[in-house]
C-alpha cells in the first residue's frame, strides 16, 4: 500500500512523502496520514482517482492501477483509503481495524 502511494507521488512530481501514524481513542483502529509535496490533486480529479485506469500520468508510466489497488488491498483488510484536502500535495488517510484479543 505504501509503496503504491510512493510510487503515485513519485509519478505526480512528490519529491518528499511524509507518514504519520495516529490510533484514535476508542483504540479500535489505527490511521496513517499519507502527504507528498507534489501539485497535489484538482478538484475536477478527485472523484475518479480511485477509478480502475484513471490516470494523468501515462506519459510517466502511468497506469491508472495503483491507487484503485491500494484501495482493494486495504478493502480486503476492512481498511479503508480517501483522499484529504491539503494545503501542498497530495493527501490521504488511510484507516485499519486494529486486533481485538
Amino acid at each position: 500500500v505504501l509503496t503504491n502511494l510512493i510510487v503515485n507521488a513519485d509519478q505526480h512530481g512528490g519529491s518528499q512523502l511524509s507518514i504519520s501514524l495516529s490510533i484514535s481513542e476508542d483504540e479500535s483502529q489505527a490511521t496513517l496520514h499519507v502527504q507528498d509535496d507534489g501539485p497535489g490533486i484538482s478538484e475536477g480529479n478527485v472523484e475518479r482517482i480511485f477509478d480502475d485506469f484513471f490516470t494523468t500520468a501515462r506519459d510517466h508510466g502511468g497506469t491508472g492501477l495503483g491507487l484503485s489497488i491500494t484501495r482493494a488491498l486495504l478493502e480486503a483488510h476492512d481498511a479503508t483509503i480517501e483522499h484529504v484536502s491539503s494545503n501542498r500535495g497530495a493527501a490521504f488517510e488511510i484507516t485499519v481495524p486494529l486486533a481485538t484479543s
